[in-house]
């Protein structure tokens, strides 16, 4: 088997953050820890998408280049320990099964197009947020006790939700994100309708 194939198979069989854990880091839910490549106090190493990069010292890859930072050794040999590590069971010597490896690239696809959504949704629910708060600060300015006017107390109404979908898409786990997906995309069409308008 090529070298190629067999870092392709080995990215697609682990999640970065598996490995990162497995080798002593501790990414925080959002994938934020301390680099391990150098020095500090708070936390500039993000894992994201299958891969890595320090904001401090700029250290960047996927899993095979991290477990050949952390264990100072060549990418071939980063391999055979993450397939010993989570017991892969590849053959080294195997030739690659293309089957699985476009099954791995569709799961690549679908976490790529999950993110980009993800992304967009905290975007236009992010946007719409602050044009609330905005609406709400200037209502209370406005209100007199017992008299509210109807944008203020629209406004009011409507920042909850935004406020609960946007707790969800940022600190809940994939599986609660994508139980949400029908609700968000109803809030984000609605608010990307009345934007053009």
């Amino acid at each position: 088997m090529n070298d190629r194939t067999l870092f392709q198979r080995v990215r697609e069989a682990v999640d970065i953050s598996e490995v990162a854990r497995f080798w002593g880091l501790e990414p925080d839910r959002n994938g934020w820890c301390r680099c391990p490549f150098h020095g500090e106090n708070t936390p500039s190493f993000h894992l994201y998408q299958q891969r890595y990069r320090c904001f401090g010292c700029d250290a960047r890859g996927d899993a095979i280049d991290l477990v050949a930072g952390l264990l100072e050794v060549d990418p071939l040999e980063a391999v055979k320990e993450i397939n010993r590590a989570f017991r892969l069971g590849i053959d080294l010597d195997a030739p690659a099964d293309p089957v699985a490896l476009n099954r791995g690239e569709e799961e690549r696809e679908k976490k790529r197009r999950f993110q980009t959504w993800r992304e967009n949704a905290l975007l236009v629910l992010g946007r719409r947020f602050r044009a609330v708060w905005l609406r709400i600060k200037a209502g209370r300015a406005l209100a007199t006790p017992g008299c509210i006017s109807d944008d203020y107390a629209a406004a009011l109404r409507e920042i909850e939700p935004i406020g609960y979908y946007l707790d969800i898409l940022t600190f809940e786990d994939e599986e609660t994100i994508r139980s949400a997906v029908g609700v968000v995309d109803e809030a984000v069409a609605r608010i990307t309708e009345e934007e053009k308008s």
